[in-house]
């Protein structure tokens, strides 16, 4: 029997199918291979033999030295493992179906992840070389949950990059800190993360690091269950990494829930777009309760919590973008917004989609926004052909790489209607309602606080849209102005008790313009409106209509607050005028002067 039978038997009784090729080739010509069953007479003496990866039969192929060294690491064990001298160990076979390949390649192939309707050069063949294919281990391929091996190959490809591209370049410390950091934001196990490093220490790292690579994962694991910033990305590009290097780890292995642009590289929260195991996510309360989650914490008492996704919503002119800088402002300097305490300082971004680069840098200046605030200008946006998409998966992906890289732990996006592509706002089955959840979602899961700016209906009552687009929100708030007072009321608070109203007092002198606490001037909001209404008086607006205008509040509030000042004396109805028109009294000027002083 000639030695490339030999070899086709043993792989036969190992469960492969196998496939005849040329001499040194791994390609088999003969037309409709895939479905045909060769005999042994199909297999001339010198030819090669490969194997076909039906079946469930998936090859993890090493097609680096470093991944060669990394693999025993984080891949399972298996007992079918063949290569050539010059690569050895760098098949390793397993059992477990899955519907698509992937291959990891950055500058030249990492590792590929092997199945369907592919053939691989099997021990007994002769390689492209000159090398011999042989076994290492001649067993059974283990059985294997396919989507957890898939993983571990996203695990194996990054991990041999950074060996390959920055371990030997220094400290191993922080880059130990970052790769941990990718592996804990994309919701790897800390168990798979250990692992990895493990075979970094071993493989490439002194043997007195060791202990401190895995410290690094442990710590940063037990940072981010706690909430706590972490490294990422970021700080394997400052110990060297390229960018190209790292734009394929995020591509590999992104955030968890954050889906890549690449569809042949889905998170590692559902590979492959793969629908989940259902009953592998199993569990009872008493065991999810054990788990270790970021803890929430409040980052403005009273309104604001860390991964919270808020809604606020108002009509035009009613102050939104205003509040929100207002907001952002006093989150990035760690003082107080309106009468309320903001815990700690954040890093927060700032995406407009509308207003004019000067018309920004002009209320920038007069509100006295932190230099620290990140922005992104719609004037910058413009300057690209496409547009700005939020519910788009590619821009959802490159902004959640934007935000991991800065360190982002509030993002507010101003407004829905620039910034997102949704086309019938008043329809529940606009595919854009998903998406916009969707990347909520992915936000709370990497940590971020998220603030979708959005119009309210002309009538004032509700935000503009279907209600799917409230489902997604934990907060949703609804923003309105009245002259110079600013009211901001919760219509939803998932897990908290409802929070009191904001009350909030437009000041402009002139050159500073702000937004404080109504309460801090010693008067409930009902008084306020009163002396505005008095004041506008005393400048000469006096009909009904013209005061509206001129405090931007409805003529019935105008009406209801003409009518109590005059039950007060404080203003009298100008009889001669064919329309409702007030003038304000000796008693009102009074009242106006005393309040104006004090």
């Amino acid at each position: 029997m000639n030695t490339i039978l030999k070899s086709k038997h043993k792989l036969e009784s190992l469960g492969f199918q196998c496939v005849p090729c040329g001499p040194k080739s791994k390609a088999c010509f003969i037309k409709g291979w895939p479905e045909k069953m060769f005999t042994d007479d199909d297999f001339a003496p010198g030819a090669n033999v490969s194997v076909k990866l039906i079946n469930g039969i998936i090859d993890v192929d090493l097609d680096c030295d470093e991944a060669v060294k990394l693999a025993p690491y984080p891949l399972p064990p298996t007992q079918c493992i063949w290569g050539r001298s010059g690569r050895p160990r760098s098949h390793w076979i397993y059992r477990g179906h899955h519907p698509q390949s992937q291959s990891f390649s950055c500058g030249e192939m990492l590792v590929e992840f092997r199945t369907g309707a592919h053939l691989t050069l099997a021990p007994g063949s002769g390689h492209p070389s000159g090398e011999l294919v042989q076994f290492y281990e001649d067993g059974l391929p283990s059985e294997v949950d396919p989507d957890d091996l898939r993983l571990r190959c996203h695990v194996l490809a990054i991990t041999a990059l950074v060996a390959r591209d920055i371990w030997g370049k220094g400290n191993h410390h922080e880059p130990a800190l970052g790769l941990a950091g990718v592996f804990a934001k994309a919701g790897v196990s800390i168990e798979l993360a250990q692992a990895a490093m493990q075979g970094l220490a071993k493989e490439f790292s002194p043997h007195a690091e060791s202990a401190d690579l895995l410290a690094c994962v442990k710590s940063t694991y037990e940072g981010h269950a706690a909430g706590n910033p972490i490294s990422g990305i970021k700080s394997l590009k400052d110990a060297g990494l390229s960018e190209k290097a790292a734009d394929a780890i995020f591509k590999w292995l992104p955030p968890m829930g954050v889906q890549s642009t690449d569809a042949a590289s889905p998170p590692a929260a559902n590979l492959a777009g793969s629908p989940p195991n259902w009953s592998a996510r199993l569990t009872t309360v008493g065991e999810f309760v054990q788990r270790a989650f970021p803890v929430k914490h409040s980052i403005i008492e009273g309104l604001l919590m860390s991964q919270d996704a808020a809604l606020l919503y108002g009509l035009p002119g009613h102050a939104k973008t205003f509040a929100s800088l207002e907001m952002a402002d006093a989150m990035v300097r760690g003082t107080q917004f309106g009468s309320l305490k903001v815990v700690e300082k954040k890093r927060v971004l700032f995406v407009d989609g509308e207003m004019s680069g000067p018309d920004l840098k002009g209320q920038c200046i007069k509100l006295g926004i932190s230099t620290a605030l990140q922005l992104v200008a719609s004037v910058d946006l413009q300057d690209h052909m496409e547009e700005p998409n939020i519910t788009n998966p590619g821009q959802q992906a490159a902004l959640l790489k934007l935000i991991e890289e800065q360190g982002i732990e509030v993002v507010f996006f101003d407004n829905l209607f620039s910034l997102a592509q949704i086309v019938e706002f008043i329809s529940n089955d606009d595919p854009g309602f998903t998406s916009l959840a969707a990347f909520a979602s992915r936000l709370r899961n990497a940590g971020v606080t998220v603030i979708f700016v959005h119009h309210g209906t002309k009538s004032g009552k509700g935000a503009m849209g279907a209600t799917r687009l409230l489902a997604p929100m934990d907060l949703v708030i609804a923003i309105k102005r009245e002259g110079n007072f600013v009211t901001m009321h919760f219509e939803k608070h998932r897990s908290r008790a409802q929070p009191a109203d904001i009350q909030l007092m437009i000041t402009d002198d002139g050159n500073t313009l702000a937004l404080v606490d109504a309460t801090a001037f010693g008067m409930p909001v009902a008084m306020q409106r009163e002396l505005s209404v008095l004041s506008a008086l005393s400048k000469g607006v006096s009909s009904i209509r013209n005061i509206a205008i001129a405090l931007s509040l409805a003529k019935e509030a105008v009406h209801a607050i003409l009518k109590e000042l005059a039950a007060k004396g404080e203003v009298k109805k100008a009889n001669d005028s064919p329309q409702a028109s007030y003038s304000i009294t000796d008693q009102g000027a009074e009242r106006l002067g005393l309040q104006t002083k004090g």
